[in-house]
């Protein structure tokens, strides 16, 4: 029985894939489709992060990653420098009591035009002038407890 699969030559000559010849070009038209669509509809997946120590550093360096960010433990999170969001992100809180806290000195978040900014389920507190959050994006709360005026 002889079979009907063809090879490639390795001179890479006319006879190279002949009874195939359509399908390669349906199979470029189809990638070229595709990026084209990715370009004019971009999908990203987002990261989710849960946050084990309850320190600035994490915080931030998770909410650069953007996504969902949870937590593993309860307790309080200090902010010593106002936090610039970069990127869209949820901050969930659920399950666990979160609070963050200006410690009276900083305006927490900075949310520049363009993004999102959910939040659920968190104590934002202790802002400087009782300003939380200073936004041109969008802040979606989601069962938050405010200490201070957004």
């Amino acid at each position: 029985m002889k079979s009907s699969l063809k090879t490639c030559p390795p001179d890479g000559g006319e006879e190279a894939f002949s009874r195939g010849a359509h399908s390669g070009r349906w199979a470029s038209a189809l990638f070229f489709a595709a990026v084209l669509l990715e370009l004019a509809f971009p999908f990203t997946i987002a990261a989710q992060t849960t946050i084990s120590n309850l320190d600035e550093g994490e915080l931030v360096t998770t909410l650069e990653a953007g996504g969902t960010v949870t937590f593993a433990t309860d307790g309080t999170i200090d902010v010593t420098n106002t936090i610039t969001i970069s990127t869209n992100v949820i901050l969930d809180g659920t399950g666990h009591s979160i609070t963050i806290s200006g410690t009276n000195g900083v305006q927490l978040f900075n949310l520049p035009a363009g993004l999102d900014l959910t939040l659920r389920n968190l104590t934002l507190a202790n802002a400087v002038n009782q300003a939380v959050i200073s936004y041109y994006g969008s802040i979606i709360p989601s069962g938050p407890t405010y200490g201070g005026a957004i």
